[in-house]
């Protein structure tokens, strides 16, 4: 073995048994909410709701935020879409039909019966002004909450 080999040899043998003297006097305080009585008690439960399981109810606006009104300009890129409507000649926009007249049992009784000339600007309406229909929530609100107020 060489010099430079035992050197080494010596400095990890070193270092891995100080480590062990050192790991062995330090102890991990316990959990202060951890029962006595019960080891296996969860000590972080995660109190999660699945989002198909969610209602309107367990929304929660950030704090602070006026994210629906439009005027509200996103920090770093706002977006100008244009939406465009396109119907199948042999089938027409469903909320141009009779309340539940699909196999889904849509549309909807509350928006149902529309003229052709009336969709683009329900639509429009639908994703850019804040309305009872749509709770009150916009297209600009999603990406300006999504994004942390930086894109609109």
């Amino acid at each position: 073995m060489g010099v430079n080999t035992a050197r080494h040899v010596r400095t990890v043998v070193t270092a891995v048994l100080a480590g062990s003297m050192l790991t062995n006097s330090v102890a991990a305080a316990p959990h202060p909410t951890q029962s006595e009585s019960d080891p296996f008690a969860v000590l972080d439960p995660q109190n999660i709701v699945l989002p198909d399981n969610m209602t309107w109810a367990d929304y929660v606006k950030p704090p602070g935020t006026t994210w629906a009104d439009p005027a509200k300009r996103g920090s770093e890129r706002n977006f100008n879409i244009a939406l465009v409507v396109v119907d199948y000649p042999d089938h027409p926009f469903v909320i141009t039909q009779q309340p539940g007249s699909t196999p889904f049992g849509n549309p909807q009784p509350i928006v149902s019966g529309l003229s052709r000339d009336e969709v683009p600007a329900y639509y429009r309406d639908f994703l850019n002004k804040p309305s009872e229909l749509n709770h009150m929530h916009t297209l600009h609100e999603y990406w300006m909450e999504d994004s942390g107020g930086r894109y609109g």
